[in-house]
């Protein structure tokens, strides 16, 4: 997971006895923590066990090193704008409601370019 809206509840499952395990391996793969990192400091300094094996799980970076091995060859794929680009060219605003609504914003990019 990279962070968002899951965070918070994570978090606070790290308190509970039927949950923790399960939350604590969520956030140990968690990357977009921003100042959410200090509240499960905070429960790891109180002594909550689940909170101190996440806060482990990062020291150890293991959300980057479980990860699989690159592949030898990579082939990947460029898309060229020409001239300048903009948010306004890459912003679904008039079509997407919520900002988190990704696949609707790929829909969108450069809708509004000629």
């Amino acid at each position: 997971m990279q962070g968002g809206y899951n965070i918070h509840p994570l978090i606070d499952a790290l308190d509970d006895a039927k949950l923790a395990p399960i939350a604590a391996k969520a956030l140990s793969h968690t990357l977009l923590m921003f100042d959410n990192f200090y509240d499960v400091e905070e429960k790891a300094k109180a002594g909550n066990e689940y909170a101190k094996q996440v806060m482990q799980s990062w020291a150890d970076a293991e959300w980057f090193l479980n990860r699989p091995a690159l592949a030898e060859k990579l082939t990947v794929t460029v898309f060229k704008v020409t001239g300048e680009t903009n948010t306004d060219d890459l912003s679904p605003a008039p079509d997407a409601w919520s900002r988190p609504d990704i696949p609707l914003h790929a829909l969108a990019m450069l809708k509004k370019r000629p």
